[in-house]
């Protein structure tokens, strides 16, 4: 590794060390990738996600045996606590039939097809892309919406909202996701995650917004908690991971709906080398 390469794995230790993420071969993994790393944290718990380029080396470190998905450019491994999960993952452009049975487990493919299928039906949505972990009994499609005009944009909010509740997002949360998205959005491009299990769809939906200030960032992340205490706390941890990865802004940020509360946020930069 040349020095920039141990700046970068040395800035993913020390966020895994904040995550206490205590996954050792992502480290390992990511000293044998040359490019940039893209790390993903949650704002108010210990999860923990990053995505890298694929290579075998890569590959072989994180899920030794097992085939990748056929055309795979990324390895994205996920910590939340004593858990992990690595997944392969293409950038794809495909109906939403294939990507369904590209990377769900048989048991969850005929819900999760409808799902997927009405999330491409509006606001001229694509996928843009999949992914399958390394075990199989896990899938993740991504579905991006460009920029919309006003009328388009509240047809957007509304089938979120109605397929939120289809797959078990808590009323509240929803109606936090309509209150905050004309701000975070503004009509401009975002993204949708849809995840699935080995026999059902997940109850949680990522929607990401193109968010790069770490400000706006912390406010939004403190005005999802319950009180003060709360918020300060988070506002710490967003400023200590700000320092851990040297990043001045974010590439976005994700607001994770689901069935618990409060929301999730988790904020996404690339790791820099100092």
């Amino acid at each position: 590794m040349n020095i920039d390469d141990v700046a970068r794995v040395s800035r993913l230790a020390l966020v895994m060390q904040l995550r206490e993420a205590s996954f050792a071969p992502l480290a390992l993994a990511a000293a044998k990738v040359s490019g940039e790393l893209l790390v993903g944290a949650s704002a108010h718990g210990r999860r923990l996600e990053v995505v890298m380029a694929y290579e075998p080396a890569a590959h072989e470190v994180l899920a030794p045996g097992v085939a990748a998905l056929p055309g795979a450019d990324q390895l994205r491994v996920r910590i939340d606590g004593d858990d992990s999960e690595v997944m392969f993952g293409r950038h794809t452009r495909i109906a939403p039939g294939a990507a369904v049975d590209e990377v769900a487990p048989p048991g969850a493919r005929e819900t999760w097809l409808e799902l997927v299928e009405q999330m491409c039906s509006i606001a001229d949505a694509r996928i843009s892309g999949v992914a399958r972990a390394a075990d199989g009994r896990r899938g993740l499609i991504q579905v991006g919406y460009p920029a919309r005009d006003r009328d388009t944009d509240a047809m957007l909010v509304e089938a979120i909202d109605q397929l939120g509740e289809g797959i078990g997002v808590s009323g509240p949360q929803r109606t936090l996701f309509r209150r905050l998205h004309p701000q975070l959005g503004k009509g401009g491009e975002i993204g949708v995650s849809t995840r699935c299990t080995e026999t059902a769809v997940s109850s949680y939906f990522a929607i990401s917004y193109p968010i790069s200030t770490w400000e706006t960032a912390v406010r939004l992340a403190a005005g999802l908690v319950l009180n003060d205490s709360e918020g300060k706390e988070v506002s710490r941890r967003l400023g200590e991971l700000a320092g851990a990865l040297a990043a001045d802004q974010l590439t976005g940020i994700e607001l994770v709906l689901g069935p618990h509360e409060p929301p999730d946020l988790v904020v996404w930069a690339r790791v820099a080398p100092r």
